[in-house]
């Protein structure tokens, strides 16, 4: 990190309530907090220590790009933007199949939507500090690694601030997924809680995965689970569930030609079994919170006749 440095630069590293057992690279510093408060607890810590006019957030699993701050750097040199982020590259550091979808599959969904947007992403991504002070800064209420920054993101371009997705902007992640990881990540810390926002604020709806071909998948998923399920009863549903993997494999194909690229037909063929078993995850987030907010309503109009 210190290399990616300018002299007037500074790098600030967040000890969220655990001791620093890693040495700290030449020119950062060490902001060290007593409890342990979650990733939007650290990162507002993090900005109030900061001096600069641009706050650049990088997760502690990642590597930038040896480019990657002059690119930060020109975007607000030469744009209005209030804020720019960027996303994986191509070649995750762990081995495993499980590893290389997930991550592969965050970083076609970056790549695929370049340009403005309604969100932001502090893997790597960068803001301005008078943008972010007027927002009131991340949101503490997410005490653990959810949708803090899309959150941020949503409610900056609400109020009128421009978000841009610069696909050259590129970060290595170090995480190694296992399916468990994967399958409790993608509906308790993105399902559910990206829900709870689209309920909100329903212009969320056309951000990243949750664009038109996302949709598409989700439909196509759920209909492979009720094939499944009813189909011992109505045998011909085994049919239509197999035609729905079918459509929500053309729907990811983009997505599908980068796994056969980047790794081979071995990977090719893990991605088109856990395509599915991703998107189920957010049907069960989706259908979740679906029911929760039902049951306010039916509560709050309950209540009301009540009254």
């Amino acid at each position: 990190m210190s290399r990616l440095l300018r002299p007037d630069d500074e790098c600030i590293l967040v000890a969220d309530g655990f001791p620093m057992t890693e040495a700290v690279p030449a020119g950062c510093r060490v902001v060290s907090l007593a409890a342990h408060g979650g990733p939007a607890v650290a990162r507002n810590a993090g900005a109030r220590e900061a001096r600069g006019a641009i706050l650049f957030f990088v997760d502690a699993d990642v590597l930038l790009a040896p480019d990657a701050m002059d690119i930060v750097r020109r975007h607000f040199r030469e744009t209005d933007a209030a804020a720019v982020f960027g996303s994986y590259d191509e070649k995750p550091s762990a081995p495993t199949l499980v590893s290389r979808f997930r991550n592969l599959l965050h970083h076609a969904q970056h790549q695929s939507h370049a340009g403005p947007v309604r969100s932001f992403w502090t893997g790597c991504g960068a803001i301005r500090r008078g943008a972010f002070e007027a927002l009131g800064g991340f949101s503490v209420r997410y005490d653990r690694p959810a949708m803090e920054d899309i959150e941020l993101g949503a409610r900056l371009a609400r109020a009128g601030g421009e978000i841009r997705l610069d696909p050259r902007l590129l970060c290595k992640h170090l995480k190694c997924w296992t399916l468990h990881s994967m399958i409790v990540t993608d509906i308790r810390d993105r399902a559910i809680p990206w829900s709870r926002l689209l309920y909100r604020d329903g212009r969320c709806a056309a951000v990243l995965n949750a664009d038109a071909r996302g949709r598409v998948s989700l439909v196509c998923t759920a209909i492979i689970g009720a094939s499944l399920a009813l189909g011992p009863f109505w045998p011909r549903l085994w049919i239509t569930a197999a035609a729905a993997w079918l459509a929500l494999l053309l729907a990811q194909r983009g997505f599908l030609t980068v796994l056969q690229r980047v790794v081979g037909l071995r990977l090719l063929a893990a991605g088109a079994i856990l395509l599915p078993v991703h998107f189920a995850c957010g049907a069960v987030g989706f259908g979740y919170v679906t029911a929760e907010v039902a049951l306010l309503r039916l509560r709050k109009a309950f209540h009301a006749g009540r009254g």
